[in-house]
C-alpha cells in the first residue's frame, strides 16, 4: 500500500516519464541488492578470515549501513578512513544495492574493509580477538544490523535534523522514536551542529560536539581547470562556483537576483537534482548559469578550480539550522573566498562572508574578489581549513572512547 501512494505522489509530482524511470530504477536496484546478497555467503570465508587477522588486538570500528563507500564521499566514509589512518580496523557494512561493486568482502584501503550488511551475523567470528568493537551508528536504519554481533560500545553520529534522517519513513513517529531511544542508550553522541549539540545535552549521557571537516591535503593540492568550464573566468568577470545536493534548500531565487544583475558573472553548480525545484526555478534558462550533474569526490578539485569564489546559498530553515556543511572547509582548504547564507555553522569562522540576501551578496562577492590575492585572507583560510580536518574529528572520537 505504501508504494502505491509513493508511486501515484512521484506521478503527480513528476509525470508518467521520470516515475516509469524510477519504478525501473528501484527494480535494477532490488535485483541487484539480491544478486550480491546471494554470493556473499558462498564467496566470503577466505576474505572474512583475512579481516579477522586485522582486527586482531585492534578497536573494531564497525559502520552500520547508512550509505555505500561508493556513493559521493562525505562524512561516514571520511571518518571510517580517518579511524583507519590512525591504527583502528574498521567494518563499513554496504547494502550494495547501486554503487559498491564486489562479492561479500573487499579490503578497500588498509584496515579498512567493506562488508556486505548481510554478514553482518560473522562478525563476531572477525572481531573474536579484538581489543575492543565500537559500533558506529550513522543512521537509524542501520539500528537493527547492530542487534546481529558483539558491541561493547556503541557511538551515535547526531548529522543532521531529525526530519532529514527518517524523511521517506513510513512510521515517522515510530523513527523519532528510535531516535530518542539511541540519543539516550548511546555510550557517546557525535552532534554535527551547536543546535543537534544542545539538543543531544538534554538528552544523552555523554556528547562531543564535532562539525563536519574536510580533507584538507587532497582540497589544498594544485588542481587542473575542468576542461569543460576552464574558459569560463576568460568569458567573466566573476565565476560564483557551489557543489552539492540541489534541492528545496537551496536559495534559487539569491542565484536569480545575483545572476540577472551581474550578466557579467556566471555560477557554475555542481551535483544532484533531488526534486524538481531547480526546474521549477527555471534558473538553468538565464544565460550565465551553468548546470553540471553531480560528479565523483575525485572530480571536484577541478570544477573548484573554475572559480573565483565558492558559495553555499542555503534558504534558512529548521534543516539547515542543523547543517554543518562539509562544502565549507573542502572550499577553505582550496584556497577560495567563500560566501555563505547566515547559517549558525558558518559564523564560527572569519574567513567566511555571511550574506542576508541578494545585495549583501553582491556587495560581499565584490569584497571576496578584492580578497583572492591578499596574503593575509588566503592564510587565514588555510588556518581555518588545517584546524577542521577528518584526522581531527577521528582523534577526538578515538580519545572520548579512550575514557570510557
Amino acid at each position: 500500500m505504501n508504494n502505491i501512494r509513493k508511486f501515484a505522489y512521484y506521478l503527480k509530482k513528476s509525470g508518467l516519464r521520470q516515475t516509469l524511470a524510477l519504478v525501473l530504477s528501484f527494480i535494477r536496484s532490488k535485483l541487484r541488492y539480491l544478486w550480491f546478497r546471494t554470493c556473499a555467503g558462498l564467496f566470503s570465508g577466505k576474505k572474512l578470515s583475512a579481516a579477522a587477522e586485522k582486527c586482531k588486538g585492534r578497536t573494531v570500528m564497525v559502520f552500520t549501513p547508512s550509505v555505500e563507500w561508493s556513493f559521493l564521499f562525505q562524512r561516514a566514509q571520511q571518518m571510517a578512513h580517518s579511524y583507519a589512518a590512525q591504527g583502528a580496523a574498521v567494518i563499513f557494512l554496504t547494502t550494495q544495492r547501486s554503487y559498491d561493486s564486489f562479492i561479500g568482502v573487499k579490503e578497500a584501503e588498509e584496515n579498512l574493509f567493506l562488508v556486505n550488511e548481510n554478514l553482518a551475523g560473522r562478525l563476531d567470528e572477525v572481531c573474536r580477538d579484538a581489543k575492543k568493537v565500537v559500533t558506529c551508528i550513522y543512521n537509524i536504519a542501520g539500528i537493527p544490523v547492530s542487534k546481529l554481533y558483539r558491541s561493547d560500545l556503541v557511538v551515535y553520529e547526531y548529522v543532521d535534523d531529525i526530519s532529514v534522517t527518517v524523511s521517506g519513513a513510513d512510521d515517522l513517529s515510530s523513527a523519532v522514536s528510535v531516535h530518542e531511544d539511541i540519543l539516550h542508550s548511546a555510550d557517546l553522541v557525535v552532534a554535527t551542529a551547536s543546535k543537534l549539540y544542545e539538543e543531544a545535552l538534554q538528552k544523552c549521557r555523554r556528547v562531543i560536539f564535532s562539525p563536519n571537516a574536510a580533507d584538507y591535503d587532497f582540497f589544498s593540492a594544485p588542481a587542473e581547470k575542468h576542461p569543460r568550464y576552464a574558459e569560463l573566468q576568460a568569458k567573466y568577470s566573476c565565476v560564483l562556483g557551489y557543489y552539492g545536493a540541489l534541492a528545496s534548500w537551496f536559495d534559487y531565487e539569491l542565484v536569480r537576483s545575483v545572476a540577472e544583475a551581474h550578466p557579467d558573472w556566471a555560477w557554475l553548480l555542481v551535483g544532484k537534482k533531488i526534486d524538481n525545484d531547480m526546474e521549477r526555478s527555471r534558473i538553468e534558462k538565464l544565460p550565465n548559469v551553468f548546470y553540471a550533474p553531480a560528479v565523483p569526490y575525485t572530480e571536484l578539485p577541478s570544477y573548484v578550480a573554475c572559480c573565483d569564489i565558492m558559495t553555499i546559498p542555503f534558504v534558512l530553515n529548521d534543516i539547515t539550522a542543523a547543517t554543518s556543511p562539509v562544502k565549507l572547509f573542502e572550499y577553505m582548504a582550496a584556497g577560495k573566498p567563500v560566501i555563505t547564507s547566515d547559517m549558525t555553522e558558518c559564523r564560527s569562522y572569519r574567513s567566511v562572508h555571511i550574506c542576508s540576501d541578494a545585495h549583501s551578496f553582491i556587495a560581499l562577492a565584490e569584497l571576496a574578489l578584492s580578497r583572492r590575492n591578499d596574503p593575509e585572507y588566503t592564510e587565514l583560510l588555510r588556518k581555518e581549513a588545517s584546524e577542521n580536518t577528518w584526522q581531527s574529528r577521528a582523534r577526538a572520537v578515538l580519545e572520548a572512547l579512550e575514557e570510557n
